[in-house]
């Protein structure tokens, strides 16, 4: 049986939504991994899927198959999809790794444990999702976790993420320095004889550029071969059945009035103060001043553009910025007004059948799915 551990990774950086093609664009974003430098004595690096894929088609079992190679980078390839949509400038770019074992070696409480968890066949994968031309943060997997963390947990090198990986398990880590048992461990016994066990990683070890051998996943001999690959090439979540580009990212820094990166965008003074990435900043920034300034806040919504837009709110409120916040929040999405000239619920909910089916006229839970779901999907607000 072969095993699939996913790591989502969303970026956080300024970019150009101009690429010369695909292959570009993958290169231009793949990560950087940092192994332990115990990788070579203990377990396997990255190797080429397509050299493999002939072997395992045929006796999946092959105990040939099962040892811990190989021993360097020779073979390391990287896999790729990328799915993008124009409306609001989404790009998501998933990165796959093939590893022939998984050869655990936890360490903990004085302690090194071996053999827990042992598997032939290991895919890996790096997501990275780029939103309005900026990074927006990360996910990774590890083991049977996922965790997602903000840029500003990233070590960058340019537009290059850094990510750490775990001794055997081949799990990812965002930073060396953070201390990995946040994120996975595995316990047993109770109270005073509970042992607790973490994987190992470390700074010292070999260094991938894994643009330096990448491939359209589309583009391998699995991908096109006319069998029965999901069943044939280990559990049926392998790369090309997972559907990730319509999973949902956590969404930590939207609100009904709020975008950051929009605002960081739009906001040339606010950036040279806050920084690109200050997502933060820029909220205190909105509370602070923006509101008051009428400051447009997110694509979605525009102060300025909701009280011109109707007259009975420019009546009562004037110029009164807050308080058309707090109606637009309170009152306005229920009522299904428009936030801004670019977005419209009603717009929303009538150009897809499934959210009209699911919502009606519920112009608040259509918005709540925009914000959760509609924006990570490319789906058109306009």
């Amino acid at each position: 049986m072969f095993y699939f551990k996913n790591i989502v990774i969303i970026n956080v950086i300024s970019i150009l939504y101009v690429f010369c093609n695909n292959e570009d664009l993958a290169r231009r974003f793949a990560p950087i991994l940092h192994f332990h430098n115990l990788e070579q004595s203990h377990c396997c690096f990255p190797t080429n899927a397509e050299i493999d894929y002939p072997l395992i088609i045929n006796n999946p079992n092959d105990i040939n198959f099962q040892s811990c190679n190989p021993k360097n980078l020779a073979t390391a390839t990287t896999y790729y999809q990328i799915y993008h949509k124009s409306f609001n400038s989404l790009i998501r770019i998933k990165y796959w790794f093939w590893y022939r074992y998984n050869k655990p070696h936890f360490s903990g409480n004085e302690r090194i444990i071996d053999g827990l968890g042992d598997h032939p066949g290991d895919w890996e994968s790096i997501e990275i999702i780029i939103f309005n031309n900026i990074i927006y943060g990360f996910i990774l997997s590890c083991h049977d976790k996922e965790i997602f963390l903000q840029n500003n947990k990233a070590l960058l090198n340019g537009e290059k993420v850094n990510i750490w990986i775990g001794l055997g398990t081949h799990a990812n880590y965002p930073n060396f320095n953070d201390s990995p048992r946040k994120y996975y461990e595995y316990c047993k016994g109770w109270w005073i004889f509970k042992y607790c066990y973490w994987d190992k990683i470390n700074n010292i070890g070999q260094i991938w550029d894994t643009a330096n051998n990448i491939k359209d996943i589309y583009e391998t001999n699995f991908a096109k071969d006319p069998n029965n690959y999901s069943k044939r090439w280990g559990d049926p979540t392998n790369p090309l059945n997972r559907e990730f580009n319509s999973k949902p990212v956590p969404n930590i820094i939207f609100s009904e009035d709020f975008d950051p990166v929009y605002y960081l965008i739009n906001n040339p003074d606010v950036e040279k103060v806050y920084g690109r990435n200050n997502f933060q900043g820029a909220r205190e920034h909105w509370i602070k001043f923006g509101i008051k300034e009428g400051r447009r806040g997110a694509m979605w919504y525009d102060t300025i553009f909701y009280l011109n837009n109707y007259s009975d709110l420019k009546n009562v409120f004037k110029s009164n910025y807050e308080a058309a916040r707090i109606h637009w929040i309170n009152n306005g999405i229920t009522e299904g007004r428009k936030g801004s000239n670019v977005f419209s619920i009603s717009s929303y909910l009538n150009k897809y059948p499934d959210l009209k089916n699911a919502f009606g006229s519920n112009y608040k839970n259509a918005f709540v799915h925009w914000l959760r779901f509609g924006i990570w999907e490319g789906r058109d607000g306009t």
